[in-house]
């Protein structure tokens, strides 16, 4: 199950949270940015179904270039953004 995380704003002034939703059919895959204790950031990736995959990052620079990788390599799978995505 995915997170209810609201996007705000880390004192770095970086947005976390729900960074992106995308959908194929009925399979879903949500791509969350959190701040790690250590100061890096860590993309989640959720979904499709129960799958689940971590991408720890340095910083939010190297975790947003890692969600757009992620991203690419779904829509190369025929998935599109959801057109309710807010981010």
């Amino acid at each position: 199950m995915v997170p209810a995380l609201a996007p705000e704003t880390s004192p770095a002034g970086v947005a976390e949270g729900l960074l992106r939703v995308l959908r194929r059919a009925e399979a879903t895959v949500h791509l969350v940015r959190t701040p790690t204790p250590e100061g890096g950031w860590r993309l989640t990736v959720f979904g499709p179904g129960n799958h689940q995959d971590t991408h720890d990052c340095p910083d939010a620079r190297t975790c947003s270039a890692r969600a757009l990788e992620v991203e690419q390599q779904l829509c190369a799978q025929g998935y599109q953004t959801d057109a309710r995505d807010a981010a």
